[in-house]
This record gives C-alpha cells, sequence and structure tokens, in this order.
C-alpha cells in the first residue's frame, strides 16, 4: 500500500496561521499541557486540546490551537453548504507529480466530531482547484443576479430619459 503524499502546507494563509491562532504563553519551562490547565474543552472531543498534532509525523501540522487542522475546524464558514480544505497533494513526490493516480484509495478518519445533534453531515471530497480557489457557485449567481438588476435599471432610466428629452423636444 502506498500512502498519499499529503502536505498542510498553503493550506490556510499565513495570517491566519500566525495572529488568528496562537497558544497559551508558557512560562517557567511549563509544558503546553500545563498552559491550557483550568480551560474547558468542547464535550465531544477524545483528546485535550494541548495533544491536537501530538501524534501526527508531519512538523508542518503544529500542536495545540497553532494545529492545521484545528484552525480549518475552527473557520468560520460564510453559508450552510460549505467544504474546507483539508490537504494538498505533494507533487514532489515522482509518482504524484501528474495529480492523485487512477486507483482505489482508503481513507482512515481517526478523530470525528458528532453532527447529528444539529442534522448536519459530513462527507470527503477529493477534489482540484484552479487559481480561483475551489468551485462555489454562490459567488457567480450572486454577480449574475446583481448584474441582471443594474443592466435592467440601466435600461429603465435610459428609457424614463429619452421619454423626457422627446417630451421636451416636441411638445404636444
Amino acid at each position: 500500500m502506498v500512502r498519499v503524499p499529503w502536505t498542510p502546507r498553503g493550506v490556510l494563509g499565513a495570517t491566519e496561521m500566525k495572529r488568528k491562532f496562537r497558544n497559551p504563553i508558557r512560562v517557567n519551562n511549563q509544558t503546553l499541557c500545563q498552559a491550557f490547565q483550568g480551560t474547558t474543552q468542547p464535550p465531544s472531543w477524545r483528546y485535550p486540546i494541548c495533544q491536537l498534532g501530538v501524534n501526527n509525523t508531519d512538523p508542518d501540522v503544529g500542536i495545540g490551537f497553532e494545529n492545521i487542522d484545528f484552525m480549518v475546524w475552527m473557520k468560520v464558514a460564510a453559508l450552510p453548504k460549505f467544504r474546507k480544505l483539508y490537504r494538498i497533494l505533494n507533487r514532489e513526490v515522482d509518482m504524484f507529480s501528474n495529480g492523485l493516480p487512477k486507483g482505489t484509495y482508503q481513507l482512515i478518519i481517526d478523530y470525528n466530531y458528532p453532527v447529528d445533534m444539529y442534522s448536519g453531515d459530513k462527507s470527503f471530497l477529493i477534489s482540484s482547484e484552479n487559481w480561483v480557489g475551489p468551485r462555489n457557485l454562490f459567488l457567480p449567481v450572486i454577480y449574475l443576479v446583481v448584474g441582471t438588476f443594474l443592466l435592467l435599471v440601466t435600461i429603465l432610466f435610459i428609457l424614463i430619459w429619452l421619454k423626457q428629452r422627446l417630451s421636451r423636444v416636441h411638445p404636444t
């Protein structure tokens, strides 16, 4: 079995990672778990926040509040149906330089959060992104609706202007 080389690099912007999510300041050589002592975690969490990312083999994942998976999970979604980017395929590995080859893959999910309490669902999607980001039809549809509305208003104003202009030129 070949392991797919996913990377967390590029999943979030540098500003989000550096400014929004910081672990507590540790004093007197205290551990991260000691720094989080006295905080409360959500009821369905299996692990304390200080242990998020500890067992991950990729050092770019981070631990605690600086864990990339935690940051993506905490990212607010603008719409009720949304997608959140988990990883990016590392194309520096020869076998994956042209993308993910056709085949059967096994996905192992270790840490999950219940969604039935708010009638939600989860799915896993492998997709490709282009220069404008992931596929999202919300903005193009809104742009078309607003653009069409503005075009109709413009035509209406032109007709009103022409009617007033013609009534001044040819008074009846």
